[in-house]
């Protein structure tokens, strides 16, 4: 999957994260803001870490709900 691939469903969310991935739509939005803090309070890891693997953690699992149907 491609970032081009990926179309913003909901204009109207405003936050930090959406501003930066304008490309989520509000459950995505949601989903990226609750891993990525896991990630990086209770993980440990720095924010900028803990956003990128929460970036592929949604991609993945946008992924496997257009696969399931």
């Amino acid at each position: 999957m491609r970032l081009s691939d990926i179309s913003p469903t909901k204009q109207n969310i405003s936050s930090p994260s959406k501003q930066a991935y304008p490309f989520f739509d509000e459950d995505e939005l949601e989903y990226f803001e609750e891993r990525a803090a896991i990630m990086e309070f209770d993980g440990g890891m720095n924010r900028d870490k803990a956003e990128s693997k929460a970036w592929q953690l949604v991609v993945c699992r946008r992924e496997a709900y257009n696969k399931a149907g």
